[in-house]
């Protein structure tokens, strides 16, 4: 059997869980390691602009890491340069130093950050599915000039849907028939829901249309109760004891067994300054014998991999 299912056979009271008490501590350690990552970058920086790689004859601080540190050219390269990228971006250096971003999300928004876009491109970073919305603009501005002989050819041998939308871009409605969603309206909550709904999941296929006040309560087949759902998420929130509700405002909410709101977008806790992280690397690595030679390389330099050995030691 699997866990989930033990999980449904065996609701938890109002304490916290075992598996809310882990997930918490894996977030809190991913918060101080991207704390400890900034604060290594503002080292890496430092150390590339005083230039202290050439006194070992290197030709670039990103050969000194690959060499001392064992880190790939590749990824070398990337560090140094986010490292300088972060010098003049001080809100996203803020949000990267309290735990609140992750490397890859930094590495990813200083390939085109500046002062001017700083802002735009930190909201992105922490609600991600903007970036998504805006693509879909793009799209649109790049599609709005269709030639209207060009639309009759495509409409010819075609069904059309027409979609009446907020100023948002949100559907508002199609069609209110039936108990079975209708396929134009069906197409109508995929371009409006694009995937499963249910916090963290991120399918897109294998997805179904579920009435959020269900149908044997008296809930309509409209837009306005309709939510996408895959199938694991369908079958939690019929017969694993989770529910669905949408607020007076319009909101979605999902709860768990224990009727608990789950939480709509990650949150990752804070971490104070520099100093916290050293406590913290301190308190959990006192006896983890951690120094600066860890992390270093065995090979001696200008050493290369000897990949066929490498290889056949795996076989």
């Amino acid at each position: 059997m699997s866990t989930a299912i033990q999980i449904f056979e065996n609701p938890a009271d109002k304490a916290p869980s075992d598996a809310e008490q882990l997930g918490a501590e894996i977030t809190e350690l991913c918060s101080y390691i991207y704390a400890a990552e900034y604060r290594l970058l503002t080292l890496i920086r430092t150390f590339d602009e005083k230039e202290y790689w050439a006194q070992q004859g290197l030709c670039s601080c990103a050969h000194w890491l690959n060499f001392k540190c064992g880190i790939s050219m590749g990824a070398a390269r990337e560090k140094v340069r986010v490292a300088h990228a972060l010098a003049v971006l001080p809100k996203i250096s803020e949000g990267f130093a309290n735990g609140k971003l992750s490397y890859s999300k930094v590495r990813a928004i200083t390939r085109i950050a500046d002062e001017t876009n700083e802002d735009y491109l930190l909201m992105i970073a922490e609600q991600g599915a903007l970036i998504v919305k805006a693509l879909e603009m793009a799209m649109d501005a790049n599609f709005a000039d269709v030639p209207a002989g060009t639309s009759r050819r495509i409409a010819c041998d075609s069904s059309i849907v027409t979609i009446k939308e907020d100023k948002n871009g949100e559907p508002l409605s199609i069609a209110r028939r039936s108990r079975t969603i209708p396929p134009p309206m069906r197409r109508a909550l995929r371009v409006r829901d694009k995937g499963c709904r249910f916090p963290g999941c991120t399918n897109t296929r294998f997805v179904d249309g579920h009435h959020i006040e269900h149908w044997a309560d008296g809930g309509e087949t409209s837009l306005d109760n309709l939510i996408m759902l895959c199938r694991h998420h369908h079958h939690l929130v019929h017969e694993g004891g989770f529910v669905c509700e949408k607020s007076p405002t319009g909101e979605i909410n999902f709860k768990d067994q224990r009727a608990q709101t789950l939480d709509s977008f990650p949150t990752m806790p804070g971490v104070a300054a520099n100093d916290a992280v050293q406590q913290w690397i301190d308190r959990e690595f006192f006896e983890a014998n951690i120094d600066s030679e860890t992390c270093a390389a065995r090979w001696h330099a200008g050493e290369r991999m000897d990949w066929h050995a490498a290889v056949g030691s795996l076989f």
